[in-house]
């Protein structure tokens, strides 16, 4: 049977930062298993830089680990796939976790699709067009990354966790709201060559919202409150969204 993306009866909104974000999607996918709702938090997080475990392999992975503990943004392991993603000001992350009925069958593609369509529809609302496509040269790059005019400003991810018996998702979105791309980048590379990592990425492969808002709109700059009308867009997209977002 298909598996469906449950109502999210409301997103919960944390106005400071988390100073650990890993933990705290740890946790609540600890709670939906517990009590088989699911829940969506909106989020951020201070600089940082998150990776999944294959970077662990990487040669040079300790010193450049304690490089940055000493001076940089913190390096932190998640638990989904992927690549190098950055975290601090000018992000947002939403995570989604819900638990699956036990005779459903999980369908990641499905619900990177079902979740790119209310990211895109919610902000939509903002009059940014965004495309589910591959970014060469982005980070975390993927097939359900968000792009606008051809550049990511949005990145997804999964995890799945048996808890107490119950298979729970997590599914994650970070979104670039109006951090700079170069600064971005710079961050990125200075990490993979240090610890011996291959990739590198491109400033123009990456664009933030914030930009592309000023490219829809003619305009020369955001208004002063974006990232709440970011977050109104969230809300559009995903609360009360569970019939929309069947797959």
């Amino acid at each position: 049977m298909p598996v469906p993306i449950p109502p999210i009866l409301r997103l919960q909104i944390h106005p400071l930062a988390l100073a650990d974000g890993a933990d705290c999607e740890a946790r609540w996918m600890a709670e939906v298993a517990r009590s088989g709702r699911c829940t969506g938090h909106v989020w951020s997080a201070p600089p940082a830089l998150v990776a999944p475990r294959s970077y662990l392999r990487l040669p040079g992975w300790p010193q450049a680990c304690q490089a940055r503990a000493a001076s940089g943004p913190a390096v932190r392991l998640r638990a989904s796939g992927g690549g190098l993603v950055p975290q601090g000001p000018g992000l947002l992350n939403l995570s989604l976790s819900w638990r699956l009925p036990e005779a459903s069958r999980p369908d990641a593609t499905a619900i990177y699709q079902a979740l790119a369509t209310a990211l895109s529809r919610g902000l939509a609302s903002l009059g940014i067009d965004l495309a589910t496509r591959e970014v060469a040269g982005s980070f975390c790059d993927g097939r359900f990354n968000l792009a606008a005019n051809g550049r990511k400003c949005i990145g997804t991810a999964q995890a799945w966790k048996r808890i107490e018996g119950h298979l729970v998702v997590l599914a994650h979105a970070v979104l670039v709201v109006h951090a700079r791309a170069e600064a971005l980048c710079r961050v990125l590379n200075d990490f993979e060559r240090d610890a011996g990592g291959t990739r590198r990425y491109r400033p123009e492969a990456v664009t933030s919202l914030a930009q592309a808002w000023c490219e829809a709109h003619a305009a020369a700059a955001p208004p002063p409150d974006f990232e709440r009308q970011v977050v109104a867009g969230l809300l559009r997209g995903f609360d009360t969204a569970g019939p929309a977002l069947r797959i």
